[in-house]
Protein backbone atom coordinates (compact mmCIF):
# COMPACT_ATOMS: atom_id res chain seq x y z
CA UNK A 1 0.00 0.00 0.00
CA UNK A 2 1.22 3.32 -1.17
CA UNK A 3 1.67 6.35 1.83
CA UNK A 4 -1.31 8.08 0.10
CA UNK A 5 -3.48 5.38 1.24
CA UNK A 6 -2.24 4.24 3.90
CA UNK A 7 -2.82 8.06 5.39
CA UNK A 8 -6.51 7.76 3.68
CA UNK A 9 -7.20 4.59 5.60
CA UNK A 10 -5.81 5.87 9.07
CA UNK A 11 -7.37 9.38 8.72
CA UNK A 12 -11.01 7.94 7.44
CA UNK A 13 -12.57 11.33 8.45
CA UNK A 14 -14.20 11.53 5.49
CA UNK A 15 -15.86 8.26 6.14
CA UNK A 16 -17.07 8.51 9.85
CA UNK A 17 -18.92 11.46 9.53
CA UNK A 18 -16.54 13.64 10.96
CA UNK A 19 -16.53 15.74 7.56
CA UNK A 20 -19.51 15.10 5.92
CA UNK A 21 -23.25 13.69 7.13
CA UNK A 22 -24.10 12.04 3.25
CA UNK A 23 -21.50 10.33 1.20
CA UNK A 24 -22.28 11.40 -2.68
CA UNK A 25 -24.01 9.15 -5.14
CA UNK A 26 -23.04 10.27 -8.38
CA UNK A 27 -25.42 8.13 -10.54
CA UNK A 28 -28.24 5.34 -10.73
CA UNK A 29 -25.41 2.51 -10.90
CA UNK A 30 -23.91 4.01 -7.64
CA UNK A 31 -27.31 3.96 -6.36
CA UNK A 32 -27.79 0.69 -7.13
CA UNK A 33 -24.40 -0.51 -5.26
CA UNK A 34 -25.28 1.18 -2.57
CA UNK A 35 -28.37 -0.47 -2.00
CA UNK A 36 -26.76 -3.75 -2.38
CA UNK A 37 -23.87 -2.66 -0.09
CA UNK A 38 -27.18 -2.24 2.65
CA UNK A 39 -25.67 1.75 2.97
CA UNK A 40 -28.75 4.04 4.10
CA UNK A 41 -29.46 5.98 1.19
CA UNK A 42 -30.93 9.07 1.56
CA UNK A 43 -32.92 10.80 -1.64
CA UNK A 44 -30.82 13.81 -3.12
CA UNK A 45 -28.18 13.28 -0.56
CA UNK A 46 -26.14 10.34 -0.96
CA UNK A 47 -25.98 7.35 1.74
CA UNK A 48 -25.66 8.75 5.51
CA UNK A 49 -22.32 8.58 7.00
CA UNK A 50 -20.72 7.00 9.33
CA UNK A 51 -20.18 4.56 6.49
CA UNK A 52 -21.21 0.95 7.90
CA UNK A 53 -17.80 -0.45 6.69
CA UNK A 54 -15.25 1.44 8.51
CA UNK A 55 -14.13 -0.48 11.40
CA UNK A 56 -11.00 1.41 12.17
CA UNK A 57 -10.10 1.77 8.34
CA UNK A 58 -12.25 0.83 5.33
CA UNK A 59 -13.04 -2.91 5.15
CA UNK A 60 -14.03 -2.68 1.67
CA UNK A 61 -11.09 -0.99 0.41
CA UNK A 62 -10.33 -3.69 -2.69
CA UNK A 63 -13.66 -4.11 -3.59
CA UNK A 64 -16.39 -2.02 -5.43
CA UNK A 65 -17.62 0.73 -3.09
CA UNK A 66 -19.34 4.02 -4.18
CA UNK A 67 -17.56 5.77 -6.82
CA UNK A 68 -17.09 9.32 -3.99
CA UNK A 69 -15.18 6.52 -2.08
CA UNK A 70 -12.68 5.98 -4.89
CA UNK A 71 -12.52 9.53 -5.99
CA UNK A 72 -12.72 11.45 -3.17
CA UNK A 73 -9.60 13.64 -1.91
CA UNK A 74 -9.16 15.89 1.38
CA UNK A 75 -8.06 18.98 0.50
CA UNK A 76 -4.26 18.30 1.64
CA UNK A 77 -3.81 15.23 -0.66
CA UNK A 78 -5.13 17.42 -3.39
CA UNK A 79 -2.53 20.16 -2.88
CA UNK A 80 -0.04 17.36 -2.32
CA UNK A 81 -1.53 16.15 -6.35
CA UNK A 82 -0.47 19.44 -7.74
CA UNK A 83 2.56 19.70 -6.08
CA UNK A 84 1.23 22.53 -4.19
CA UNK A 85 2.26 21.35 -1.00
CA UNK A 86 4.77 18.36 0.34
CA UNK A 87 3.54 15.23 1.23
CA UNK A 88 4.74 16.08 4.29
CA UNK A 89 3.11 19.34 4.85
CA UNK A 90 -0.46 17.65 3.58
CA UNK A 91 0.32 14.71 6.24
CA UNK A 92 0.95 17.51 8.85
CA UNK A 93 -2.62 18.86 8.04
CA UNK A 94 -4.52 15.60 8.15
CA UNK A 95 -2.70 14.71 11.90
CA UNK A 96 -3.50 18.01 12.91
CA UNK A 97 -7.20 17.69 12.47
CA UNK A 98 -7.22 14.05 13.47
CA UNK A 99 -5.38 15.56 17.06
CA UNK A 100 -8.18 17.73 17.42
CA UNK A 101 -10.79 15.70 16.55
CA UNK A 102 -10.02 12.89 19.00
CA UNK A 103 -9.47 15.43 21.83
CA UNK A 104 -12.97 16.62 21.06
CA UNK A 105 -14.24 13.04 20.66
CA UNK A 106 -12.79 12.01 23.71
CA UNK A 107 -14.33 15.16 26.25
CA UNK A 108 -17.78 14.35 24.80
CA UNK A 109 -17.32 10.48 25.41
CA UNK A 110 -17.41 11.89 29.10
CA UNK A 111 -20.99 13.31 28.74
CA UNK A 112 -23.83 10.91 28.49
CA UNK A 113 -25.80 13.03 26.10
CA UNK A 114 -23.28 13.60 23.66
CA UNK A 115 -21.61 10.21 23.62
CA UNK A 116 -22.07 8.45 21.30
CA UNK A 117 -22.06 11.27 18.46
CA UNK A 118 -20.12 11.78 15.32
CA UNK A 119 -18.07 15.29 15.39
CA UNK A 120 -20.68 16.73 13.12
CA UNK A 121 -23.27 16.15 15.42
CA UNK A 122 -21.49 16.97 18.39
CA UNK A 123 -20.78 20.33 16.55
CA UNK A 124 -24.60 20.83 16.14
CA UNK A 125 -25.83 19.68 19.29
CA UNK A 126 -22.62 22.78 20.46
CA UNK A 127 -24.54 25.06 18.17
CA UNK A 128 -28.18 25.23 19.65
CA UNK A 129 -27.10 24.91 23.24
CA UNK A 130 -28.61 27.11 25.78
CA UNK A 131 -26.49 29.10 28.17
CA UNK A 132 -26.79 26.63 30.78
CA UNK A 133 -25.03 23.95 28.29
CA UNK A 134 -22.31 26.41 27.42
CA UNK A 135 -20.96 25.82 31.07
CA UNK A 136 -21.35 22.36 31.23
CA UNK A 137 -19.73 21.84 27.67
CA UNK A 138 -17.15 25.12 28.06
CA UNK A 139 -13.74 22.95 27.17
CA UNK A 140 -16.06 21.35 24.41
CA UNK A 141 -16.51 24.74 23.13
CA UNK A 142 -13.27 25.73 23.12
CA UNK A 143 -12.03 22.41 21.16
CA UNK A 144 -14.71 23.18 18.71
CA UNK A 145 -13.48 26.74 18.27
CA UNK A 146 -9.95 25.34 17.44
CA UNK A 147 -11.47 22.75 15.42
CA UNK A 148 -12.85 25.33 12.95
CA UNK A 149 -9.57 27.09 12.79
CA UNK A 150 -7.48 24.07 12.27
CA UNK A 151 -10.94 22.78 9.63
CA UNK A 152 -10.22 26.31 8.02
CA UNK A 153 -6.05 25.10 7.58
CA UNK A 154 -7.40 22.13 6.41
CA UNK A 155 -9.33 22.79 3.45
CA UNK A 156 -7.28 26.16 2.66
Amino acid sequence: MDQISALCISCGMCCDGSLFRHGHLFDQEDKALARRLGLKIVENEGFLLPCKFLEGHCSIWETDRPKVCEKYFCKPLLSYFKDEITFSVAETKIHNLLKIKNQIMEEAQKIDDLNPLTLVQLCDELDKCSQEDLQRYGILHLLKLELNKRLADFFS
